[in-house]
């Protein structure tokens, strides 16, 4: 567990995330549906229930690939990120994550305190050596962060997301570790 600080001086932190938060994950995850278009599924086609989240968060703290991070203000969950390695031998060493912030949260460098955590615990891993990640292309904000802290363009997927209407395109990009 580690402290930080929005521009507002309120404390917040970055943990680990527990079975106890399945409740919060879903209501997180509900609010951001209804706020952005660079998720894969709306809201209407999130079908988390109790059981499953709770079963999921274990499942995470039982693998040593795989990485599940909270940023918590007052006890609601402001951000997260989760990274799943491989489920083979010969992909074990890899995996993607997905990462989200509350947009009233946006600008407080809480998705670069996250990303940060990923990547000092994927070096101290052991197993992991490799990052990836797909990013919508209009998402400038993303890629100019995941830029900053070493990730590189690696291919491009067209069509890849479908939102409001259209199509986009959706970056693949990694970070490799020795």
């Amino acid at each position: 567990m580690k402290k930080y600080y929005l521009k507002d001086k309120r404390e917040y932190l970055i943990r680990e995330m527990d079975p106890a938060d399945a409740k919060n994950f879903i209501n997180y995850r509900n609010t951001l549906a209804d706020e952005s278009t660079y998720l894969r599924a709306s809201k209407s086609e999130l079908d988390l229930n109790l059981e499953d989240q709770t079963k999921s968060i274990r499942n995470f703290m039982d693998s040593d690939n795989q990485y599940s991070i909270i940023a918590e203000l007052d006890g609601i969950l402001i951000g997260n990120l989760q990274f799943r390695g491989g489920n083979h031998q010969r992909t074990r060493h890899a995996g993607e994550f997905g990462i989200s912030v509350l947009k009233d949260y946006w600008g407080n460098g809480i998705g670069y305190n996250l990303l940060s955590h990923l990547i000092e615990w994927a070096r101290d891993n052991n197993i992991i050596k490799k990052i990836n990640l797909e990013v919508r292309e209009d998402n400038r904000s993303a890629i100019d962060l995941y830029k900053k802290l070493g990730f590189e363009l690696e291919g491009t997927i067209r069509k890849n997301f479908f939102a409001d209407g259209k199509y986009y395109d959706s970056y693949i990009m990694g970070m490799t570790f020795e």
